[in-house]
């Protein structure tokens, strides 16, 4: 007998957190790249206002390399946190650690030109 409270066989997951753990995996893979191409579009468009006026354009563009820094970490913190379950869904994880993690450097080293050389130079 199982004891008081305690439903006898294995627990039932219900479908729904099933497909949402994939959801939120996908997402976790697709958001790096989708947070580093809108970046790259707001950098380009933002060039030109930058070297009409400088200051407020650079802080307009690092806080857009903020931003999508923050989405491709949000992305990998996602998929982090699946890598435990064993099955297919622990290689979506791995896979979008993997792409998150390369996002994230690839963030990073689009902003240091941002930080290390004149917009117009």
């Amino acid at each position: 007998m199982a004891p008081r409270g305690q439903a006898n066989g294995p627990i039932q997951r219900p479908a729904v957190a099933y497909g949402t753990s994939r959801r939120r995996l996908w997402l976790a893979i697709l958001i790096g790249p989708f947070a580093w191409l809108a970046y790259l579009q707001i950098v380009y468009v933002l060039v030109p206002w930058a070297c009409r006026r400088p200051t407020g354009a650079m802080i307009a563009l690092m806080a857009a390399g903020m931003l999508a820094l923050a989405l491709s970490t949000a992305g990998l913190v996602l998929a982090w946190q699946r890598v435990g379950v064993h099955g297919p869904t622990r290689s979506i994880a791995l896979t979008g650690i993997g792409a998150t993690a390369l996002l994230v450097l690839v963030v990073v080293a689009g902003m240091l030109p941002v930080l290390l050389l004149a917009p117009c130079g």
